[in-house]
């Protein structure tokens, strides 16, 4: 082929390579090739294997994409979309579109980085991290280094302002993420009923956002309202389970007594009697477990605070076989070991065991004391059946019934 027959070389005159391209608008070469691949940018020119031209126009267009993704968390195949078609020059696609998307024009599209959340915050990297690995906050990467979204910076404050309110981090964590998952499911249930509608032949783009911008809004109101409404009628809950507990806690002596005169456990029973007429025995071994399962600091206090105050210690003691570090306290003796004194003595040991296996069985399921009750009661099965071979697990269903 000679001189003549050889086509003229494309002109790359006005246009631009890709380093040039990423200098413009900020962005590195592998997202740029990755837009390429996706069809969302073309180059004009190929002047070699390696070598593409591009038209200085993709400088607004990769700064389009830069906007759709970050402040209207568009994908890309909406995108691609946009950018083939007019839809961006017509404002009730557009405003559907962002209705879907959920765009929010108040919301600050800027990208903070870890620095930057820490210093707006109030929280440490540590905590941050933690927040992110459990799936609270979405940390991106830029540029090797994380990225977090305004949304983000908000979950951070709401955390900071719970543990500023006293309430560990763990906790904050383990009740975000219940709500996360029930959110995540409503509206991923929420979306699949709405599509029926979105199907309907007279549906419109103006109709559509306005509908899904009023639903959002009503749904937002509702969840605060029924969250109130559950929390409310929980909580209340809560606090009748724990005040009905402690009144049937009150009444076990007395019933008890009645169990270990017809069982033969005399001694056992004449301190049930004392203990149902507010009289506890000198022995601070018995004492103490008596003053636990009674929850002593709660009846000479009316307040919930000290009935709540009561029942954890109680149910550390009981779920640490008789130990807490209260029980110096509570015996007012400042014995070193308070339990054990009376354990060469069966019936304190059936007594003892009693009061632990009650106490851990009756417990509101808010006490979560299911796995120690469980314990409890099979070692009070093993201290009756080695109290009393042939009766023990009669002895323990007597015991047992108390409870009603």
């Amino acid at each position: 082929m000679n001189e003549n027959s050889r086509e003229p070389r494309a002109s790359t005159e006005g246009l631009i390579k890709i380093g040039e391209l990423a200098k413009q608008t900020d962005t590195n070469i592998t997202t740029l090739k990755y837009y390429i691949r996706e069809g969302l940018i073309r180059p004009v020119v190929k002047t070699g294997r390696n070598m593409s031209w591009y038209d200085p126009a993709c400088i607004e267009t990769v700064r389009m994409i830069h906007m759709l993704q970050k402040e209207r968390y568009y994908p890309i195949s909406v995108i691609r979309d946009l950018l083939d078609t007019d839809t961006l020059r017509r404002p009730p696609e557009m405003a559907l579109l962002d209705a879907i998307h959920k765009v929010d024009d108040s919301t600050d599209p800027r990208v903070l980085t870890t620095d930057d959340a820490v210093r707006l915050s109030g929280l440490d990297r540590h905590q941050i991290a933690t927040l992110s690995e459990a799936g609270l906050i979405s940390a991106a990467r830029k540029r090797q280094r994380e990225a977090f979204t305004e949304e983000d910076l908000s979950v951070m404050k709401l955390v900071k302002r719970r543990m500023d309110a006293g309430i560990p981090l763990d906790q904050s964590i383990a009740a975000l993420r219940i709500y996360d998952r029930a959110v995540r499911n409503a509206a991923q249930d929420d979306i699949d009923s709405f599509v029926e509608l979105i199907m309907q032949p007279d549906f419109t783009a103006e109709a559509g956002a306005h509908m899904i911008r009023v639903s959002d809004q009503t749904l937002d109101e509702f969840v605060a309202l029924k969250r109130k409404e559950y929390n409310r009628n929980y909580g209340k809950s809560y606090v009748g389970k724990l005040y009905r507990f402690l009144d049937q806690c009150a009444g076990v002596p007395a019933k008890l007594e009645k169990v270990y005169r017809k069982c033969a456990l005399k001694r056992a029973a004449s301190i049930c009697a004392d203990a149902a007429k507010g009289i506890l025995p000198e022995d601070e071994d018995i004492a103490i477990y008596l003053r636990m399962f009674l929850g002593s600091e709660a009846g000479q206090k009316s307040d919930l605070i000290a009935k709540i105050n009561a029942c954890q210690k109680s149910r550390e003691f009981f779920s640490n076989d008789g130990k807490c570090q209260d029980s110096r306290e509570l015996s007012g003796t400042g014995a070193a070991d308070p339990t054990g004194s009376d354990n060469a003595d069966p019936e304190m040991r059936v007594l003892k065991d009693s009061l632990r296996c009650l106490w851990l069985t009756m417990a509101p399921e808010a006490l979560q004391c299911g796995e120690r009750a469980e314990e409890a009661a099979e070692a009070l099965l093993a201290t009756l059946q080695e109290f009393n071979t042939e009766k023990g697990e009669a002895i323990y269903r007597h015991i047992m019934s108390v409870r009603s």
